[in-house]
Formats: structure tokens, sequence, C-alpha cells
């Protein structure tokens, strides 16, 4: 019966072992890795929403962009550069007296401006047209609320900023500015209506209709957006002189 030799086991080599080296990084992700490192994760998580955030407004399409231009930088001919885009534009007053509010110093005059285009424009469109043909800067914003445009260029609802002339506001390119501004003063355009029907003493639309017509353009269009209240207003009138015409007569009864 054979039996087998003791397997020997060698000792463990104490060669040193090769190490293998670092995969090799691009600059470019040796920076971010860097930054993340020293981020906590709730501020890469903040930085990350703010960059998704910025792609997002920048792949924004909208049919209203609002830009901004400085007097020191625009063309002196900066109404025939807007008319030649074709594109419908309207633009605030010279904002020349604004003060900042940390300094106290006065801002740059600029006039903020807004594009109403056909048909839906992307941010880096509207930023190129606006850098390239207007030396403007470069960052633009979709217009909200064309009532908060508005208000802004003239500082109409913020009496702590300087006021600013309704009439300074430019606009070309088939922009329909009086039709803009009814729409942005409704309330006081009624209230002109109101007083026109009371200063004439008018009881018939047909009336009111031909004074505007002959005096006040904005207030036709505003008359005819509004005709059934202004008609209904005018028979109420009509019939509250009517009826103060009708007194009441006492029968004397003495014989």
């Amino acid at each position: 019966m054979s039996t087998s030799s003791p397997v020997r086991i060698s000792p463990r080599s104490t060669r040193p072992v090769a190490t293998v080296p670092p995969p090799i990084i691009s600059n470019q992700k040796t920076t971010f890795f860097r930054v993340y490192a020293q981020l906590s994760p709730y501020s890469y998580r903040q930085q990350i929403l703010f960059e998704r955030k910025d792609t997002m407004a920048k792949e924004r399409r909208s049919n209203k962009w609002a830009f901004l231009m400085y007097e020191e930088s625009v063309p002196d001919n900066y109404m025939e550069i807007f008319e030649g885009l074709h594109v419908p534009f309207v633009l605030s007053p010279w904002h020349d007296k604004d003060i900042h509010s940390e300094t106290g110093e006065i801002k740059k005059s600029h006039k903020h401006g807004a594009f109403y285009f056909d048909s839906l424009k992307s941010y880096s469109q509207v930023s190129e047209l606006v850098s390239d043909k207007l030396n403007g800067p470069a960052h633009v914003e979709v217009v909200m609320s064309p009532k908060g445009m508005f208000d802004y260029f003239t500082h109409a609802e913020n009496p702590d900023k300087t006021p600013y002339d309704i009439e300074d506001i430019e606009s070309g390119a088939g922009f329909e500015l009086d039709k803009f501004l009814l729409e942005q003063n409704i309330d006081n355009f009624m209230n002109d209506v109101i007083d026109v029907i009371e200063e004439n003493n008018f009881v018939e639309f047909e009336d009111l209709v031909r004074y505007a017509r002959d005096n006040n353009y904005n207030l036709l269009g505003l008359i005819v957006e509004r005709t059934y209240f202004f008609a209904k207003y005018l028979d109420s009138r009509r019939y509250s002189q009517s009826k103060n015409k009708i007194k009441p007569t006492e029968e004397n009864t003495d014989e």
C-alpha cells in the first residue's frame, strides 16, 4: 500500500507586489470631482437643480421675449435696426434716473424692451439677436405678464422708483401700441369714457360713438369691446332722466 508524500506549503512570497496606477482622468472630470468632494450632499443637489433649471430656461420657447439695452452701447440708429428686423417690438422710456438700492448711485441709462414674434423662439435665438444686432446683454427672459412689463416700463405701480412718461414709450414694426396701452390701462380708460358720458350728458350710444371717433380713437376701441356695458349704462341714464322729468302732481281738493 503506497502512501502519498506530504504536501509542502511554500512560505508566502515577500516580493513587493506591483501597484496598479490610477486611471487617467481628464482635466474637466478632475475639476468636477474636486468640486464635488468639497460640496456637501445638500449643496451638490442644489447645484444640480440650479443647473437643470438654467438649462430648462434656455431651452424654453416663447413668442414674447424681454431684453435690456444700454444707451452707451446701443447703436445710434437702433430704431432703424429694430424696424429692419421686421419683428413687432416695444421699448420703455430711457431709464436714466434709476437709483441703485445698495450704492445709491444712478444706474446706467437703459431701456427695457420686448419682442412679439409671430412664432415661438428659443432663448439662444433671441439672445443672439439682441447681442449681435443691438450690442445688448445676452440674457433675455420670457414675458410672463404684459401688464407687469408695462408697469415696469413706467414704474406705474412702484411709487418708490422714479416714474417715467408713458409718452416716451417707443414701438414699431407693426406693434399696436395704442391697443397695448388700452389693454394695460383698461380701468383708467373705462373711467375716461364714463366721464365723457357724464360731461356731455350722453344718453344715446350713437352720440358716444360719434364723440369717440372724432376725439379719441383709443376710447372708440374700448367702447367697441365693452359695448354691452356702455349701452346698458346709457339706457340707465336715459331712464333715470325721464323718470325725474315726471313729477307727481297733487290735485287740489279744496272747493
